[in-house]
């Protein structure tokens, strides 16, 4: 089976009449707003733990409309022998909402937490009309790595310059060719009350030898400001995934990118079984390593999606990446 990219536009298009009237006076397109976080978490015992959070059905403030993912943080509880699986947008509900999977990589005695945090926007607000705070604009991307070595666990964080907000973020767990290890966090850090950064963290699931790094990446937006003459603001946002083959092979990569033109203002992976339904968590022994931007630029055209089997398994699984893409432009003048 070939990869698949699909592409779910999040607003319908204007017919061309309306499009040229609009025009005229403002901006016939949608923009995003008003980006608001929340978390979630749940303790149990399974092999697989689930965690889903939905967006809020009529915005985040019921201004403009029905809210969408734009990006997922998850974490697990510091064991060795747990990963993270899925940190995206949920499948079965068009992104309003997100599924978040930790796994175990070998049984667990004890109860386990998984926790969440998801970013929700608006994504069909109007053109600003000379109140520009809170829409999406300015976006940044921000990277960190830590240090390359041997040690069983390490993390890193990367920091929004002063006056700008987290909207999403990501992280990479970098050994070539090494199974043995996994996420026990990728997720926003709280400074004040309100993120302003991003944090991962790796750990081996079981003990190896190699060097590894992590590096965290941070999506980053003015929210608080009217924004000059030049400010680009995120607009048209549509959901891009990307599935790898469905088999047993123990690595798997994907990248899901944006159309010509767009930049990632979010994303997400998961591991899934497509038989038993869209989101359904993969084999326990697989673990996310990536899921984060693509490239070092300040801007982004991918998000890209590694998972591997910690231990060898029969079963076949399959790798989803989603990228949220966005058009970044200047605001038309008013005529």
């Amino acid at each position: 089976m070939l990869p698949t990219h699909i592409r779910t536009p999040i607003c319908r298009s204007v017919s061309l009449s309306l499009a040229l009237t609009l025009a005229l006076a403002a901006s016939a397109s949608a923009y995003v707003n008003d980006v608001a976080s929340s978390g979630a978490s749940a303790i149990g015992s399974s092999s697989t733990q689930p965690l889903f959070q939905p967006c809020a059905q009529n915005g985040i403030r019921g201004q403009f409309g029905s809210s969408n993912v734009l990006s997922v943080g998850a974490s697990v509880s510091l064991i060795n022998d747990l990963g993270l699986q899925s940190m995206n947008a949920n499948p079965q509900n068009g992104g309003a909402g997100s599924v978040v999977v930790g796994s175990e990589t070998d049984p667990v005695d004890s109860d386990w937490r998984v926790s969440s945090t998801t970013f929700c926007a608006d994504l069909d607000a109007p053109a600003p009309d000379g109140n520009e705070e809170g829409y999406v604009k300015s976006v940044r991307i921000v990277h960190a790595q830590s240090a390359v070595n041997s040690e069983r666990k390490k993390g890193v964080g990367a920091r929004c310059p002063e006056g700008m907000s987290v909207i999403g973020g990501g992280g990479d767990i970098d050994a070539d060719g090494v199974t043995d290890l996994g996420f026990s966090l990728s997720t926003p850090f709280f400074g004040f009350g309100q993120p302003d950064g991003w944090n991962v963290a790796g750990h081996e699931v079981d003990p190896t030898d190699a060097d590894w790094q992590v590096e965290a990446k941070v999506i980053c937006a003015d929210l608080s400001t009217a924004g000059g003459a030049n400010t680009k603001f995120a607009d048209d946002v549509e959901y891009v995934q990307s599935l790898s083959v469905f088999n047993s092979e123990g690595s798997k990569r994907q990248s899901a990118r944006c159309p010509d033109g767009k930049k990632v203002i979010g994303g997400g992976a998961d591991v899934e079984f497509p038989s038993k339904g869209p989101g359904f968590p993969g084999p326990a022994d697989v673990t996310l390593k990536r899921s984060q931007p693509g490239g070092d630029d300040p801007t982004s055209t991918a998000w890209k999606a590694h998972a591997v089997e910690t231990d060898g398994t029969s079963a076949d699984w399959q790798l989803r990446s989603t990228a949220v893409c966005a058009t970044l432009h200047v605001l038309p003048q008013s005529k």
